[in-house]
């Protein structure tokens, strides 16, 4: 399964799974929510189909962070199933996930899982 390719996060290598300690100049240790994103290809062959969207809307919906999606040059609102279904992704389409907000660092792997697994069956939720 292809999950993620890159994920960056100030004081967070998150593809790693690991924490980074990094300090500020005041040395406190600087926030590691805020804007994240990662990217994932779609491996399900019958793409981004209805539940695995519906899947992904709704669990983007249980986190306060804004969500988008990026395809090429068009970005939705990952909350949205309509918008998400609107991609119209394949199987082998990359998507950029972007989450912004206190529970991004949470929300990211989550939502890439959704979005990388190979079946809609294999969806928790």
């Amino acid at each position: 399964m292809t999950l993620i390719t890159r994920q960056m996060a100030a004081g967070v290598d998150l593809a790693h799974g690991e924490k980074v300690e990094t300090h500020t100049p005041d040395g406190s240790i600087p926030e590691t929510n805020g804007r994240l994103s990662g990217s994932v290809v779609v491996v399900n062959p019958q793409g981004l189909h209805m539940r695995p969207a519906m899947a992904f809307a709704r669990r983007a919906q249980e986190f306060a962070s804004s969500v988008n999606i990026h395809h090429g040059d068009r970005v939705v609102n990952g909350k949205s199933l309509i918008e998400v279904m609107l991609l119209a992704a394949g199987q082998g389409t990359e998507l950029v996930v972007e989450v912004d907000g206190n529970d991004a660092q949470a929300a990211l792997p989550v939502l890439l899982e959704i979005l990388a697994a190979p079946s809609a069956d294999e969806i928790d939720g």
